[in-house]
């Protein structure tokens, strides 16, 4: 089942956008940002196996762009967003987190408001918001993640275990 936040940031943003909630998972991220903020933002999905190239939210000016590439195939997978934000101008940094990194913050200036987009055991399939000449607000869809089997990798011998996959990540302790 997917879970919607709604978007936050600034109320200035004029148009809706939404990339809709029905994708596998998020493959790339473009980023452009300037001197008033983070200009546009894309999303690819891969949806049914197949990349779904997305569409460009915001207006480009003359500024940085940065990409964030997410490895489906190696099990990894977009966690949560940390997105600041002033009301006048929008978004003005960004920073993504997957299973197994944390991008770069992607920024103009990093000192407005802060929030966090995120669902504990669940990954982002999907994008929405609001922009004008900037983007200025950030929501995003959340299900759950399929429990992937990996190959045991080591030595020869010992005796084969499974501990199952319904976990949720907590800090168990095994007794010494």
């Amino acid at each position: 089942m997917t879970q919607r936040l709604e978007a936050e940031g600034s109320k200035n943003g004029r148009y809706i956008w939404d990339d809709g909630f029905n994708h596998d998972d998020v493959t790339k991220i473009y980023v452009r940002g300037g001197s008033d903020g983070i200009q546009f933002i894309c999303f690819d999905y891969i949806m049914k196996g197949q990349l779904n190239n997305g569409s460009f939210h915001g207006q480009s000016y003359k500024g940085f762009t940065q990409t964030f590439e997410i490895n489906h195939l190696k099990h990894e997978h977009l966690e949560s967003v940390n997105v600041y934000y002033t009301e006048s101008t929008g978004v003005q940094a960004l920073q993504f987190k997957t299973n197994l990194r944390i991008s770069e913050l992607m920024e103009y200036d990093d000192k407005g408001t802060k929030f966090t987009l995120a669902v504990h055991g669940k990954k982002i399939t999907g994008f929405h918001g609001t922009k004008q000449s900037n983007i200025y607000s950030l929501g995003a869809y959340f299900t759950w993640i399929t429990p992937t089997r990996m190959e045991a990798k080591g030595g020869n011998g010992g005796k084969e275990w499974d501990d199952g996959s319904d976990h949720e990540g907590e800090d168990v302790r095994c007794p010494p």
